[in-house]
């Protein structure tokens, strides 16, 4: 940037006007002061074509001359020709240039009335000190003029008092190296006082360096080498602040930048973290300064016409009552294990949000879940407390005298039930007063049962961090979520899924959680959902998309749903053509583990290959990798794995609880194995084969069945399938698919819809992989999450079930 004082000095020597300009690397010229222009002194000049600039505000709103703001240039409805197309290999970083209608510029600057701009300072430069906003520009235009600075640097300094104060940093001329400097920083302060507003002046002491010609330091690396020493904690990532690290990192809260450092592994963990406290309170905090949205942080509806709204505030109110009633009301102590069995109701929110402000460890469970799963569930945990609907209370009750750990059952129902605690008279009663407790980065936080699809689950143990930290990437990029957005996450409250979508990534981001209730999944109450209420982010199994697109979706209007996501199994590349053509929104699958969350998604910006479950994400280094650790080549075949470094990565679960055998087998070498079996193409996309069990071999030749079931799917005649191995006396194993055919085709010639089928996968995909043995069934064995349960089919098949 041009100092004035400097515009002048060249004017007065040559005669010659300085023309100043502006842009970027991404934008190239955007402003200047071109010949013929008048002048104004410190002004960069005015926008060119094709470029539209404005100052905005931090929610994309034009704001008028003589106000502060960011400069950014308008990009819709037509993106300007002289734009860059985008960070390759980075759609995150290009992402974040746009708000709203406005490519953002990073910078901060004014406008005037007759269209000429003034640049402030980079966004997260600008100053504030006790409610004003400095740039630190112009306090070094101020110091420019005096005789004795050669170039200065400002910056904010911390304060106890105004939260921080203007520090300068001043490379003195040769004449003035000698004199004495506290006399010398009281004038250059009095001097600032002068040229520009007082409140602007340096009020920490000046730091005068005395360097010779030779070795005077650049101004742009001078600002950078003071600024290392800084990071930014104030919450709103709208108004960052820098501090040094000596004495404040306890004191000031972590912002979502800071969260997203963490995120990439780029900054260690903070000692204490809680997500009620350091983010949803937060996020209420803003609520009340109208810095967030007016859309509710929970927003739940059922099929009775029933509806709940609550923003931050009242959800922390809630909360607050619910954590007195477990904790004083039913004498539950921190680190002890609360297991949680509720269908989608507003309680088990409040349930949740209460354990973390507790300390409590929440273990959820789906209400599908029989007698003998919570039996298993209870007795491994050793759980103190149970929270249970009417659907799960005689379940519990059928076995709980053989849990001798659980001492208090808690029931949400609008009925009684003998020895059981009434959980709305225990809200009535708790007081709104509670203190969050400080809990560690680390501290067991929640405990979520893997699905079980081959033996007992397994209880996977994750941290306050590794849930409440971990999916801060995941919500701003794989589900592309603002403040504004409204989130409709379909998974049951028993799986992780659910706390990815409807707690941790969508309130880390600001945005709203929606809910609806159904009594039972019913394709056209989902439909109208989504064309009555303003939805704009979907995510849901892709069982759930191959249900819907065999309904006419053309004729929906969904007039806010914008991002569509699905994820938990396989999608199958003819659903997804099928979605796009019907809605025209694209489907953006994401693929990960209960253990270690999202490992590859298809995000915004990034090409999708039909078929493909995208690229690894931070902070993950995806590889596919060999029995001996050996990274294998693209289009090769192998295991799925991370590849760790020094430390494991906090946002790993901590362990499988009491079963230290299964935690070191998923560890070979420095990689962390998934279990499954997957291949990398020479883009790093990744295709998922199957599980490492399901793999079958036949003739020498490597199957997946995934591969063979989005074959099969293709065909009119079938719903879903499952394909696993089938003994054969030559082969030594083939494929066989059990198929579930489609209403018009029921009543065909069984052998001859078996051939066709047969000849169709032959034909969709590698003629050795098709299906020699095809069964047709009523339905899949499966989970209760609703995934497919190979093996039951595959014992069957061996004569092992």
């Amino acid at each position: 940037m041009l100092l004035p004082e400097e515009f002048e000095k060249w004017k007065k020597a040559t005669g010659l006007n300085i023309h100043e300009i502006y842009g970027q690397s991404e934008t190239g010229l955007t402003c200047a002061v071109s010949r013929g222009m008048k002048i104004k002194k410190g002004s960069m000049g005015k926008a060119i074509p094709p470029f539209e600039m404005q100052i905005i505000d931090d929610k994309g709103n034009i704001l008028p001359p003589g106000t502060e703001g960011n400069i950014a240039i308008r990009i819709k409805p037509t993106r300007p020709i002289g734009l860059f197309s985008g960070y390759l290999n980075n759609p995150e970083k290009t992402s974040l240039t746009e708000l709203g209608d406005f490519y953002v510029t990073g910078d901060r600057g004014t406008i005037d009335e007759e269209g000429y701009f003034w640049f402030l300072g980079r966004y997260d430069d600008v100053i504030n000190a006790s409610g004003y906003r400095i740039g630190p520009s112009e306090v070094e235009n101020a110091l420019a003029e005096h005789p004795a600075v050669a170039e200065s640097a400002v910056i904010g300094f911390p304060d106890p008092i105004r939260g921080e104060v203007v520090k300068a940093f001043v490379v003195l001329t040769p004449e003035f190296r000698s004199h004495d400097p506290d006399k010398l920083v009281r004038e250059l302060q009095q001097h600032v006082k002068k040229v520009t507003a007082p409140y602007k002046y340096p009020r920490m002491d000046i730091l005068l360096l005395r360097f010779n010609c030779q070795k005077k330091i650049h101004f742009a690396i001078m600002k950078i080498l003071f600024q290392l020493q800084m990071f930014r904690f104030i919450w709103n990532p709208k108004f960052p602040r820098r501090y040094f690290h000596q004495g404040y990192q306890v004191l000031a809260p972590l912002n979502l930048s800071d969260f997203e450092a963490i995120n990439r592994c780029e900054r260690d963990l903070p000692e204490n973290f809680n997500f009620a406290g350091d983010v949803l309170d937060r996020w209420a905090q803003l609520e009340q300064k109208g810095e967030r949205p007016p859309n509710p942080a929970l927003w739940w509806i059922n099929d009775k016409g029933a509806e709940v709204k609550w923003n931050f505030r009242e959800l922390g109110l809630l909360s607050r009552k619910v954590a007195n009633a477990l904790t004083k009301s039913c004498g539950l102590q921190r680190g002890e294990r609360v297991a949680v069995i509720l269908p989608r109701v507003p309680e088990w929110w409040l349930v949740n949000v209460a354990c973390m402000r507790t300390g409590l460890i929440f273990m959820p469970g789906t209400i599908q879940l029989t007698a003998k799963d919570i039996l298993y569930r209870l007795t491994a945990s050793k759980a103190k407390c149970i929270v249970a609907s009417d659907e799960a209370a005689p379940a519990v009750d059928s076995i709980v005298s053989n849990c001798p750990a659980l001492k208090t059952k808690i029931l949400v129902s609008e009925n009684s039930r003998s020895g059981w605690l009434d959980f709305n008279e225990l809200f009535k009663s708790a007081s709104e007063e509670h203190n969050c407790v400080k809990t560690g980065s680390q501290e067991p936080m929640a405990i979520y049962f893997t699905s079980g699809t081959t033996g007992s689950p397994k209880m996977a143990l994750h941290s306050q961090s590794s849930l409440g930290i971990g999916y801060t990437l995941c919500g701003r990029y794989w589900l592309d979520l603002k403040p504004s957005d409204i989130m409709w996450n379909m998974s049951d409250t028993g799986w992780v899924k659910a706390a990815i979508g409807s707690v941790f990534s969508t309130w880390l981001q600001g945005a709203c959680v929606f809910v609806h209730r159904m009594t039972q999944f019913n394709t056209d109450i989902f439909l109208d959902t989504l064309n009555n209420y303003p939805i704009t982010t979907l995510c849901s199994a892709p069982t759930v998309y191959r249900m819907l697109v065999q309904k006419d979706l053309k004729s929906c209007n969904f007039k806010t749903l914008r991002h569509c996501l699905t994820g938990g199994e396989p999608l199958n590349p003819e659903v997804r053509e099928q979605w796009k053509s019907q809605t025209g929104l694209e489907l953006y699958e994401g693929y990960g583990q209960t253990e270690v969350g999202i490992i590859c998604a298809n995000q915004k910006g990034n090409e999708i290959k039909p078929g493909s479950m995208g690229k690894g994400v931070p902070p993950y280094d995806v590889q596919i990798i060999d029995e001996n650790c050996n990274i294998l080549p693209p289009g090769k075949e192998g295991d799925i794995a991370l590849r760790l470094k020094s430390t494991r990565p906090f946002s790993f679960f901590s362990e499988y609880v009491d079963n230290p055998s299964k935690t070191a087998a998923t560890m070979r070498g420095n990689f962390y194995v998934t279990g499954d079996r997957g291949i990398m193409d020479s883009d790093g996309y990744f295709w998922f084969v199957g599980r490492a069990d399901d793999v079958i071999i036949s003739s020498g030749y490597r199957i997946g069945p995934f591969e063979v079931e989005s074959a099969l799917i293709e065909h009119p005649a079938v719903v879903e399938s499952a394909v696993v191995s089938s003994p054969d006396p030559i082969r030594g194993e083939v494929v066989k698919a059990f198929v579930v055919l489609s209403a018009l085709f029921k009543s065909a010639n069984t052998e001859k819809l078996a051939l066709e089928l047969q000849n169709h996968v032959k034909k969709v995909t590698a003629p050795y992989k098709y299906p020699r043995k095809v069964e047709f069934v009523q339905e899949l064995p499966k989970t209760i999450t609703g995934k497919i349960k190979r093996n039951v089919l595959r014992d069957q098949e061996w004569g092992r079930a």
